[in-house]
């Protein structure tokens, strides 16, 4: 297949990719928010993150396209840095939250609208870091390939926070989501960390 095609191909599953980060931070974001969830805010969070991510790929992708001369790799290289240390600083946040509410006792509410979006998350990004890492193999981008495995890293993040959500829902476990938004930190910071290490 035509490697100009395929870049094509990048193109709009990183659009796609991005549409949908925006849908799960808005949501994720607002239902940890009612709910005071420190899981559900740090999901919408990370979402975030992934969209800056995105945009990131998008422009690589777009010079490629284009058949530019600019230097991707550079602009790959620094986006990835600011985006780890932004992971990093949000571990931190986790942390301090969550520890928090452990010290207070304080516990989140219920939300139908958590529980939704993680669903939805762990059905669609799968898809997604499937069509993001056959692109990044034909095309041989390392860059598209890593944020492949970042869409992976998301549909675990999904996970964590659908069994938190859940358990919060059907048995009211005041420190569950405390529990759970630190066990998110390994997830995250895992990420970030093999971005240093990588380089």
């Amino acid at each position: 297949m035509e490697t100009k095609r395929v870049v094509g191909y990048g193109i709009i599953v990183e659009l796609v990719a991005i549409a949908w980060m925006i849908v799960e931070f808005s949501v994720g974001f607002r239902a940890g928010i009612d709910a005071h969830s420190v899981v559900l805010i740090v999901f919408g969070l990370d979402s975030l993150m992934e969209i800056v991510a995105g945009i990131v790929l998008l422009v690589r992708l777009g010079v490629e396209f284009d058949g530019s001369k600019m230097d991707i790799n550079r602009l790959d290289r620094i986006s990835t840095k600011i985006v780890s240390i932004i992971l990093l600083l949000l571990c931190g946040y986790i942390l301090i939250t969550s520890g928090y509410n452990l010290f207070q006792h304080e516990g989140a509410d219920s939300s139908l609208m958590g529980m939704v979006i993680s669903i939805m998350s762990l059905i669609i990004m799968p898809f997604i870091a499937y069509a993001k890492y056959w692109i990044g193999k034909v095309i041989g981008s390392d860059a598209l390939i890593q944020d492949a495995m970042c869409s992976v890293t998301c549909a675990y993040l999904a996970g964590t926070v659908l069994v938190g959500v859940l358990i919060n829902y059907f048995f009211h476990i005041w420190w569950i989501d405390s529990v759970a938004a630190i066990l998110i930190v390994f997830i995250i910071g895992k990420e970030a960390l093999e971005c240093f290490v990588d380089d």
